[in-house]
């Protein structure tokens, strides 16, 4: 891939990283594929409400303005993005099984290993185990995706 057809660092750096490396677009690509997929267990609102509140909190401004485009095209009220960012709005804002997946989202950006018996309670008492698998997945790439874009942008600034 040439420095012409590879996305800019500052306005997607985790896009050019992932052209940087051989095979991984591809591979990012069929991966992401299979998790957003519209005939999925999950709605892609609820995965966006996921991967959004992922990135806000992660400070990840690349992700955070792709996805709240994406999220507004998909649907989420004005409402709904701005209750995102603060989890006092959560409950007048969202049901309870779109809270425990914007619980899960915030215990899995620091405390993965520790969901505790309650948010795993609730996560089941919403979701089927392939649900909860979409939904984890989701999140999952959305930690990569920040984590890796905001290393990039500070390593490759000058691309």
């Amino acid at each position: 891939m040439t420095q012409q057809t590879r996305p800019r660092v500052r306005e997607a750096p985790f896009g050019y990283t992932t052209t940087l490396v051989p095979g991984a677009k591809d591979a990012l690509a069929q991966f992401s594929g299979a998790i957003w997929s519209p005939e999925g267990s999950v709605g892609e609102i609820t995965k966006e409400l996921v991967f959004l509140r992922t990135s806000i909190v992660n400070r990840c401004e690349a992700c955070t303005r792709a996805h709240t485009a994406s999220a507004k095209r998909r649907g989420l009220t004005e409402a709904q993005l701005a209750a995102l960012r603060d989890p006092a709005l959560w409950q007048e804002t969202f049901a309870p099984q779109e809270i425990v997946l914007l619980d899960l989202a915030d215990r899995m950006i620091d405390h993965a290993d520790a969901l505790g018996d309650e948010l795993i309670a609730r996560l089941r008492e919403h979701y089927a185990d392939q649900q909860i698998a979409e939904v984890l997945l989701v999140a999952g790439q959305a930690n990569m995706n920040n984590r890796a874009g905001e290393a990039a942008k500070q390593l490759f600034s000058d691309r």
